[in-house]
């Protein structure tokens, strides 16, 4: 339980100390009015040659001014513990502050721990490791090509040295070409001998 909520624990209202004080102090100018009148009569009986009269206002006076310095006396000490409980009341107000915030930490602390983090992070890793995968699987020619001769360098090969061949001068690719096919023609005027001689 918050202090200052209990039974037992109430604050004195320090406002109405300061309306103590200033009814002390209404009193004491009261007091100071009737010091300066009871002066002026005391004078007057002794310019009468009075001085029985004189001795008695002289002792009232001395009376209001014991009252008043006893007021006085008062007076700061209120003042003093009116500004002690203010002080303490704002002290109060600081701890119940501070501990509705402790426990609300207490409270949002219990929801989450470090352990849990970790937990997600590893779990969040885990499925981007699946993504990964998947998308390496889609994106591998090689499961599509499986089984398919895909090698073409001799066709490459083949293909470039007949563009030479086509891109060569006509005055020196004329007999190239034509030593190329009497070649050819040799070659094929001797697969007609052998098949005739099989025959």
């Amino acid at each position: 339980m918050p202090l200052g909520k209990g039974k037992n624990t109430s604050i004195p209202d320090a406002d109405n100390l300061s309306a103590g004080v200033r009814r002390m102090d209404t009193l004491m100018q009261a007091r100071n009015e009737k010091i300066e009148k009871e002066k002026a009569l005391a004078k007057q009986y002794l310019k009468k040659g009075d001085k029985r009269m004189a001795s008695l206002v002289l002792r009232r006076i001395k009376n209001y001014e014991r009252l008043n310095h006893q007021a006085y006396g008062m007076q700061t000490n209120l003042t003093a513990i009116q500004g002690m409980i203010q002080q303490q009341r704002f002290n109060v107000d600081a701890f119940n502050t501070l501990k509705t915030g402790q426990e609300e930490l207490s409270t949002l602390a219990s929801l989450v721990s470090a352990d849990d983090v970790y937990d997600l992070m590893d779990g969040i890793q885990d499925r981007v490791d699946d993504i990964n995968a998947v998308t390496e699987a889609l994106s591998n020619q090689e499961i599509l090509n499986a089984g398919v001769d895909t090698d073409v360098s001799d066709e490459l090969a083949a293909l470039e040295a007949e563009l030479a061949m086509d891109e060569m001068p006509s005055a020196v690719s004329s007999p190239a070409k034509t030593f190329v096919a009497s070649q050819q023609q040799a070659v094929s005027d001797e697969l007609d001998d052998l098949e005739a001689l099989m025959c």
